[in-house]
């Protein structure tokens, strides 16, 4: 290998700007959700077919070794590498949508729910359902076979692959529904297709390997190369397409995918049904699956006892306990209720004591208990420990007893926290337990157990190791003792068809290494108790405003553990602190927007702005401080300081001076406190949002108050973000006094303008008082008012704090009263705008919103809750964008 060379050779056709090599960005981007840690020699942000032909040709002629990767949920070890990690993100988002949504075209970046969005208007949606789909990347679920809870093994990417967009170890480019490009290929690669040919007459003349085949593919199965393709399909062009499908990155580039989609029923409903044995619960199955049911899903005592404070699980777990959570879905209402029917005739013998829910919240929460089960296991791991889930299936008929026996494994070597859940339709079972590799003796301990485990999958009940996460380096040292010698040479056969150099994800399902799974395990140093919890599984990053300008909540925390390591070590660790600052302290937005994507709620943020108060010196804790005490004179100095700056175009217009009447209605009295941003910051046009607010509580009949010292009053989040508590403290103490006196001890509810001050205020000042968000406030009052729709195209935007308070609804409800035709931007959770952080990192707010000025055409305005989130999406979406409030009140009139 000629590491050198190749990145000497690619700089000259690569945008430098894509390629990293600083240790501290070499460690963030190499981590992902598996418990192998292995730091690349450099990574790649490629933008295109074109980027990735010319890595594969360097790679080829310099043997240097790729792995692609998209967004890093795998749990077996086959993202991670120690040479070139070539990542594809926001540049590979590309669909398209053929046959009225039967059909669909994707890039490998695209986030799987998000594709299943771009399917609902159409009632369809991919077949693949990973627990990850919230975060999971297409890229990722094409090249791990993943799979899920409903769509077993019929609805999979192998099952509904209508074609690929892919590039050869060499370079060459085949695009399957392109009959030009398949003719090509067919003369190009004419050896290859002839092998692959080759291969199958061998297995059907082999009727011990034909066989064995049919009867590994009885059941669920990702381990290894799909060889069921040789018997499935005799072209071998086929072959060579659903040969790709689980080949994790190790034969060929994915660029794109096309699937047959399936149908999303609309009517859905899920039963938690508690069983007292496991034997109970797995007789059940087998009884459920002549049914028409969905999902089968299978929880142990132990995965119970991390759920006992959820709605809808019992609060006393008993010795042997079992849950199945089974769902039922359908195009209708009748259709349903023949479902539910049949299930509970089914389970009617068993005299058991539970009720299907068809409340979409309920219903909800329960899937999401499911899918956060490997996550929340791993947060209440022992410091210092990695977390482990594995995943095997077993023949349906033999589930109770392997379940027992798996049991049984994990106890006798001292894994007493385990939990064992799954998808019990298809004998499919994952388990987690947490492990420390800090000690020779533990890895020893893993080493056995991995041992036993293998035999008892597959020698005792002659089952498969990988049901649908990947084979991975976890499992690539037993593919032999598996599939046997004739299979395994067959794989390791394929792998040098398609990969001559071994360039492609070396010892990933193909390994000469006995000892694999046990080489370069990832530690997990403690770093801070607001984020050890944490297991970088990377369900954060979606919706993080700066992943794709410096670093994501789970690649901070990485770095974050290791400069601690280093420092605990005696390491010098200033270049990696200076590197950091910007790297993860100036660029989060520490908007929290992690935490709800996070199953067990950490807050990146929290670390950050926990860093900046320790950063800040007695000096300028001092100017804060008296900042605070003289808000409304700091106030007048920025509005000053903007009427100066504004003529630049780099900074929005101050807000005018102007007198505020208040409404003397006979109505319910409310009190209205306006935030600092809107007396502060002019809005992009018309009516100021405080007069838009006074104007309609007028128009709904209220009688109005406001703090007699508001201009001296502010909810303290400016100086919190900042890390400047003590100052923070001060105005929030200051406005907690204020509207205590005013609203009468909390009798009076109290209206803020804009929603993060809401949002802060609710979650900071006493339970006493009856905050609202104005949008929230108005949104239940639309009655009262007389309101006229308007023809105008507009794009809303729903601000973070408004997304985390669960308020969403509010603005759409608003705009929708308002005009016929409103979008709803997509995709992007946080606008990055962070306050003021829009003017001193303006490129946080333009990589968060690169997609959005796609999304805002066709609209004529836009509309939001947050006056600061508006200056940086009209600047980027390219349309003006005022508050909602302003639009509700140009809109309605008096009754």
């Amino acid at each position: 290998m000629s590491y050198a060379k190749f990145h000497t050779n690619i700089q000259a056709a690569i945008c430098p700007t894509r390629l990293i090599d600083s240790p501290l960005q070499l460690l963030a981007h190499g981590t992902d959700a598996s418990f192998y840690r292995l730091i690349p020699k450099l990574v790649v942000k490629a933008a295109d077919e074109t980027d990735i032909q010319t890595l594969l040709k360097e790679a080829h002629k310099t043997k240097t070794p790729l792995t692609f990767r998209t967004a890093g949920t795998s749990l077996s070890g086959q993202a991670v590498t120690d040479s070139v990690l070539v990542k594809l993100g926001h540049d590979w988002h590309d669909y398209t949508i053929e046959q009225n949504g039967e059909i669909i075209r994707l890039q490998p970046g695209i986030i799987g729910a998000r594709a299943n969005q771009i399917l609902k208007p159409y009632g369809r949606k991919i077949g693949p359902d990973p627990a990850s789909i919230d975060s999971a990347m297409i890229g990722g679920i094409a090249a791990n076979n993943a799979s899920g809870m409903c769509c077993g093994t019929s609805q999979n990417s192998y099952q509904t692959l209508a074609g690929l967009r892919l590039i050869l170890a060499d370079g060459t480019l085949l695009d399957s529904r392109d009959p030009k490009s398949v003719h090509d290929f067919k003369i190009r690669k004419a050896a290859l297709l002839k092998e692959l040919s080759t291969i199958r007459q061998e297995i059907i003349e082999d009727p011990q390997l034909h066989e064995t085949i049919k009867r590994k593919y009885k059941i669920k199965n990702t381990s290894g190369y799909g060889l069921n393709s040789f018997i499935d399909f005799e072209d071998p062009l086929d072959i060579l397409l659903h040969l790709i499908i689980g080949s994790e990155g190790t034969l060929t580039f994915i660029s794109e995918i096309t699937y047959n989609t399936v149908i999303d029923p609309p009517y859905k409903s899920c039963a938690l049904v508690i069983f007292n044995s496991i034997e109970q619960a797995c007789l059940a199955c087998t009884e459920l699956k002549q049914v028409s049911v969905d999902a089968v899903e299978l929880m142990d005592e132990a995965s119970l006892r991390c759920m006992t404070d959820v709605p809808a699980v019992p609060n006393i777990i008993e010795s042997g306990m079992v849950a199945l959570l089974v769902d039922v879905r359908a195009s209708s209402q009748n259709a349903l209720s023949e479902k539910t029917t049949a299930v509970n005739q089914c389970l009617s013998s068993y005299e058991l004591d539970y009720q299907f829910t068809k409340e979409m919240q309920t219903y909800a929460n329960l899937w999401k208990i499911r899918k956060g089960l490997f996550p929340i296991v791993g947060a209440n791991r022992d410091k210092g420990t990695s977390v482990i889930i594995e995943d095997v299936c077993f023949p349906l008929d033999q589930l109770a007893p392997a379940t027992l026996d798996l049991q049984k494994l994990l106890l006798k070597y001292n894994y007493s926290k385990a939990i064992i859940f799954g998808h019990a339709l298809e004998g499919n079972l994952h388990f987690v337990f947490t492990q420390s590799f800090n000690e020779q003796k533990e890895v020893l301990r893993y080493s056995a157990f991995m041992d036993e485990l293998a035999d008892l999958v597959c020698e005792k009940y002659d089952g498969s190791l990988k049901a649908e996460h990947g084979t991975g380096r976890n499992m690539a040292p037993f593919m032999e003792l598996e599939w046997g010698v004739k299979a395994y040479a067959l794989m390791k056969r394929i792998k040098k068809l398609f990969d001559p150099k071994s360039i492609l994800n070396p010892e990933v399902i193909i390994s000469e290494n006995p000892k694999l799974h046990l080489e370069n395990l990832k530690p997990i140093p403690p770093a801070d108790e607001l984020v050890d919890q944490c297991i970088e599984c990377g369900f954060c990053e979606s919706a993080c405003p700066s992943k794709d300008l410096t670093l994501s909540p789970r690649q901070r925390i990485a770095v974050w553990r290791e400069i601690k390591r280093q420092e605990n070590a005696g390491v010098g660790i200033k270049p990696w602190l200076s590197e950091f600052q910007y790297q993860a302290n100036d660029t989060c937005a520490a908007d929290g927007m992690c935490a709800t994507k996070c199953p067990v709620d950490i807050d990146t943020g929290k670390l950050i702005k926990q860093l900046r108060t320790s950063q800040h010196s007695t000096l300028t804790r001092s100017v804060a401080k008296f900042s605070a005490n003289n808000f409304a004179l700091s106030k007048s100095l920025i509005k000053t300081g903007l009427k100066l700056a504004s003529p630049t175009g780099k900074y929005p217009k101050a807000a005018k001076n102007e007198s505020l009447e208040l409404p003397t209605g006979d109505g319910p009295k409310v009190i209205y406190f306006s935030s600092c941003l809107n007396s502060v910051l002019a809005p992009e046009s018309g009516k100021s949002t405080p007069n838009s607010i006074l104007s309609l509580l007028d128009k709904a009949g209220y009688q109005v108050l406001m703090p007699p010292n508001q201009k001296q009053l502010c909810c303290g989040m400016p100086y919190e973000s900042k890390g400047f508590n003590d100052a923070a403290a001060i105005k929030l103490i200051e406005l907690q006094e204020s509207l205590l006196d005013l609203s009468e001890q909390g009798n009076i509810p109290i209206v803020c303008d804009n929603s993060p001050c809401s949002f802060h205020m609710l979650n900071t000042l006493t339970d006493q008082l009856r905050i609202l968000d104005a949008a929230s406030f108005f949104a239940d009052k639309l009655d009262l008012l007389n309101i006229q729709k308007t023809q105008m195209p507009l794009l809303t935007f729903s601000v973070c704090s408004q997304q985390k308070a669960g308020e969403s609804h509010a603005l759409s409800k608003i705009a929708q009263a308002c005009s016929k035709k409103v979008k709803s931007v997509e995709e992007i959770a946080c606008c990055g705008f962070a306050g003021d952080r829009g003017f001193s990192h303006p490129e946080l707010n333009e990589s968060s919103l690169q997609e959005i000025r796609t999304q805002a055409q066709g609209c004529d305005k836009g509309y939001s809750t947050s006056r600061s989130c508006e200056i940086g999406l009209k600047t980027h979406s390219g349309i003006p964008f005022n508050s909602i409030l302003q639009l509700l009140d140009e809109c309605s009139s008096s009754l």
